[in-house]
């Protein structure tokens, strides 16, 4: 029996259409379906022994600035350094926070580091103010015991914003930051600001337990060093530095023979020469 015209268009109509139906259904499931080559991220080993997979790039912002080309860092702490300098610039208006390194792509060793190798250290520049209004550079200042930059007259540590971000890192919803490194008298003066601000008495506890002043030898009086803890399941990942042994000589359980070379004597710096930065962790 042969269809009518009218039919065979209708007919020809649902076929066509339900073509195109399943077809936008497939790109539509293609487009929110994970790729199944796409790299889960993890991170492997130490903090100052180990590498990034799956590793996500921080992009600079109106509320942020990438001044380095190791960007590379787990998604949850590239998300907290992008959620704590937004709630920043939301609470203090024109605020840009200067991020340094976190770890190379894949990550491993990056020059003038002792950690920043497994996509879980970022070092953050401080805010800084001079003359009333918001002081901006890549370059990490270092900053005195009275809260004033050497070398750039007129800038200081601002110690409102500093303490905001600091509080929305300790307060973040998703990272677990395990260790905030800055150097001691910058830590007395958060502390004082967070109790002129009011901060509740559990991120009180928290901020002393969390902001250490680092090692001797390592100064941190030029940014913040945040470190957040191993993603929960990540069996690879270890949250504290290797240590890192000595060995010993084979002769080690006879005592140790005294030197009778004279100490070499260190020479002082020039007058107004800046000091010779060490090593960062």
């Amino acid at each position: 029996m042969r269809l009518p015209s009218t039919w065979k268009q209708l007919v020809l109509g649902v076929l066509v259409g339900s073509t195109w139906t399943s077809i936008a259904f497939a790109d539509e499931k293609a487009a929110t379906e994970p790729k199944s080559d796409a790299v889960a991220p993890r991170s492997i080993g130490f903090p100052n022994k180990g590498s990034l997979s799956g590793g996500v790039r921080l992009e600079t912002s109106d509320a942020l600035q990438a001044a380095r080309e190791n960007r590379w860092g787990l998604p949850v702490l590239v998300g907290l350094v992008e959620r704590a300098a937004a709630r920043v610039a939301d609470k203090h208006p024109g605020a840009i926070l200067v991020v340094g390194d976190l770890s190379r792509q894949a990550g491993g060793e990056i020059k003038n580091h002792d950690s920043h190798e497994s996509g879980r250290d970022v070092d953050l520049g401080f805010y800084l103010v001079k003359d009333g209004e918001p002081f901006i550079t890549e370059e990490h200042l270092v900053i005195d015991r009275e809260g004033s930059a050497r070398y750039k007259s007129g800038v200081t540590f601002d110690d409102a914003r500093n303490w905001t971000l600091v509080e929305s890192l300790l307060m973040d919803r998703d990272a677990r930051v395990m260790q905030i490194f800055v150097a001691n008298h910058l830590r007395v003066r958060l502390m004082r600001e967070a109790r002129r601000a009011n901060a509740t008495a559990d991120v009180l506890e928290r901020a002393r337990a969390v902001i250490v002043a680092p090692r001797t030898g390592q100064r941190h009086d030029d940014h913040f060093h945040v470190r957040i803890r191993c993603p929960k399941g990540q069996t690879d990942c270890v949250d504290f530095p290797a240590r890192r042994f000595v060995k010993a000589a084979a002769s080690s359980s006879a005592p140790a023979a005294k030197s009778v070379k004279k100490k070499a004597t260190k020479k002082a710096p020039a007058r107004g020469a800046k000091p010779k930065r060490q090593r960062r962790t």
